[in-house]
């Protein structure tokens, strides 16, 4: 398994979600309970209304990899959180447990100043309803020595030979990231995907 491609997809994004465009210290309060449910691709997901959808021009340089991409409003220093969705295409197909375990390890390998906060084990509902079991990896990173250290929660999901990242940038002061994980676990595959 090529654990660098696997995690190619998020890695490519997260300079995207740390930077400016999308703004580091903004309140958690505009998740709330008024959520969007947004289907697009094979899966479906919750986003809080409040949140703008992030265009495809912002981001159109990364391709094909960005499903669904939500930033908050609320900006301090330049920063907000903000909910993608990303995929890739694997070489064969893993489970969704095998596919988050890469991502994981490969964290630690790959990301600056990185440490592990929490893995949870959590499930997802498939195309067909069934759950299927996965991890959620809470951690702290930088992309590199100048990118300031941010809260990172992900889901991992894959149905075929396609791997899904579901993944929340927060800031490092971030406590409480229960609303984030609650919107991660409203992900699901609503479609098989086409060979």
């Amino acid at each position: 398994m090529n654990h660098q491609r696997m995690l190619r997809t998020w890695i490519v994004l997260l300079p995207l979600l740390s930077a400016g465009c999308f703004g580091n210290n903004p309140a958690t309060s505009d998740i709330g309970s008024d959520l969007l449910s947004i289907k697009k691709d094979a899966i479906e997901i919750s986003v809080p209304k409040s949140w703008r959808e992030v265009q495809e021009d912002d981001f159109k340089y990364l391709g094909k990899n960005v499903v669904v991409a939500y930033s908050s409003l609320n900006y301090t220093n330049g920063f907000a959180n903000n909910i993608t969705v990303t995929k890739e295409p694997l070489p064969q197909a893993f489970t969704s447990l095998e596919y988050a375990d890469a991502n994981i390890i490969n964290s630690g390998r790959f990301l600056d100043d990185y440490t592990k906060i929490d893995e949870k084990p959590v499930t997802f509902k498939d195309a067909n309803n069934q759950d299927v079991a996965t991890k959620m990896h809470i951690f702290e990173a930088r992309m590199d020595k100048f990118e300031k250290l941010r809260k990172y929660i992900q889901l991992y999901a894959t149905q075929g030979t396609i791997g899904y990242t579901v993944t929340v940038v927060t800031t490092i002061d971030e406590q409480d990231t229960s609303k984030f994980e609650n919107l991660l676990k409203t992900f699901h595959i609503v479609e098989s995907q086409q060979k």
